[in-house]
């Protein structure tokens, strides 16, 4: 009779707060014995050996519209669980537009911080979202976040984002490490047996990522530095230097493995090597080698993707001096063609330029300007004493750079363009239609410019909506 009652209490403390649809303030840990669904076929491998500095894992469920965070210590125990919301449509992600939330092992590549709560929350974190598995596959979309919300949770109502409450992801956030903390998601969590668990960890011991470098990419993958936590620019500069280093590890560079974590999800492994290497002169730089094999069993599985992950501008810099220069051949030069006779030039009438068409000009390369995120030429059009809502040119600047991380994808159309020049002075109104991945609107755009220096530039800008507002997006619009 004990013992009947005993388990009552057990089982009511762990299923009381899942049926309320509430997550306490302080969650006790948990290890993964209590853990639900375990024969379910969404089984989630894991292992961990040697030093990880990041040994935390995010864990979606969606049968349960919970979240879930991780903490390796020996065995996985469970440190905070909260509600959320994922896609309207059941499944996994296919294309853009389906209104699923994927399901594999992803990692965030970066995050955003909004000064106002609005239907997106205060803050994002984005999914790499399709991943290297995803692109084999053929699925399609893009613009997966975990964002939080000012509204309350309704379950499976977001385009494909995992929605939660700001307060929540205010926990998670600072858990996550990007690029490095993996972010499952499944449709119903399951965890292996030990005997299964032990199998799958001895492969480690037998993994010897030197002799990794040699084996050939599966068709159609490539060595990466693309998720990175160094600036993107850097990124584009340095990569195919980087890529190029791999040739030259255990001969000129030295290379340390201080610790190794694997997970598996079907036929899909993801490794990660925490690594230490040394230079010339013995300097030492920290990476983390990120590995994805496709396969039923590690130790059959084909190298899909190898990926670099560097933690600063400063360590990639470092990283590059230390492959080989590229070889460059120099082209044959061509003799120039012999000149021609030289004709008469013919008399042309000139023509004053027309203020109207320069004003027309300066309006298209400023909208090609600010849809690419060319911050640096879409200042420039700006007036020295430029002034709109209580913003002078550098204060327009640092907010125009800001919204230009936090959009992935800018677009702005103007229709019923009206001009009107007097001397050096000239009025732009139009329609202007904006859109980005997470706001879109209409309203009345009227631009105040300047003729200096031989260009037009702007002094101010008004906007003024236009009829009701917009429904903002719901969810991943660009997904």
């Amino acid at each position: 009779m004990r013992t009947w009652l005993l388990t009552l209490v057990v089982l009511g403390a762990i299923l009381n707060p899942l049926l309320a649809g509430a997550s306490p303030d302080i969650p006790k840990a948990s290890t993964l014995a209590l853990a639900l669904h375990q024969d379910t076929p969404s089984r989630l491998m894991f292992c961990y050996q040697g030093r990880i500095s990041a040994p935390r894992l995010l864990v979606v469920d969606k049968s349960r519209q919970r979240i879930m965070v991780f903490r390796y210590l020996g065995e996985m125990v469970l440190e905070y669980e909260f509600p959320c919301a994922t896609g309207e449509t059941a499944g996994d992600k296919v294309k853009s537009g389906d209104q699923r939330t994927p399901e594999g092992i992803y990692f965030t590549t970066h995050r955003y911080r909004d000064r106002k709560v609005t239907i997106f929350g205060d803050r994002a974190l984005h999914i790499n979202y399709p991943n290297p598995f995803d692109r084999r596959e053929g699925r399609q979309g893009n613009g997966i976040y975990i964002h939080g919300t000012n509204r309350p949770l309704r379950p499976r109502s977001s385009n494909g984002c995992v929605v939660m409450r700001n307060a929540d992801l205010a926990v998670i956030s600072p858990l996550v490490k990007e690029n490095v903390t993996p972010v499952v998601m499944v449709e119903m969590l399951s965890w292996p047996g030990r005997e299964e668990r032990v199998q799958s960890c001895n492969l480690l011991d037998k993994i010897n990522l030197a002799a990794l470098d040699r084996v050939p990419l599966a068709h159609g993958s490539a060595v990466s530095i693309k998720d990175s936590l160094a600036p993107r620019r850097l990124i584009k500069a340095y990569a195919p230097r980087v890529v190029g280093l791999r040739r030259l590890l255990g001969t000129k560079i030295k290379v340390k493995t201080k610790g190794l974590a694997l997970f598996g999800l079907g036929r899909h492994w993801v490794l990660l090597a925490e690594q230490e290497l040394t230079g010339p002169k013995g300097v030492t730089l920290q990476v983390t080698r990120r590995l994805s094999l496709e396969g039923p069993q590690v130790k059959t599985a084909v190298l899909v993707h190898d990926q670099w992950v560097v933690n600063n501008g400063k360590s990639l810099k470092r990283l590059a001096s230390w492959a080989p220069a590229p070889v460059v051949v120099a082209a044959k030069k061509t003799p120039p063609a012999p000149a021609a006779a030289a004709k008469p030039a013919a008399s042309k009438t000139v023509r004053r330029p027309d203020p109207k068409g320069q004003v027309r000009a300066m309006l298209s390369g400023w909208l090609k300007a600010w849809q690419g995120k060319h911050l640096k030429r879409y200042i420039g059009y700006y007036a020295s004493d430029f002034q709109t809502k209580g913003m002078n040119r550098r204060a327009w600047y640092r907010h125009k750079r800001y919204l230009a991380k936090v959009y992935k994808v800018i677009r702005v159309k103007a229709k019923k363009i009206r001009v009107r020049v007097r001397g050096k002075q000239a009025t732009v109104k139009f329609v202007q239609y904006y859109r980005s991945d997470w706001h879109r609107d209409v309203g009345l755009k009227t631009l105040r410019l300047v003729y200096r220096k031989g260009r037009w530039q702007i002094t101010s800008e008004k906007w003024q909506r236009i009829g009701r507002p917009m429904r903002a997006l719901r969810g991943d619009p660009a997904s």
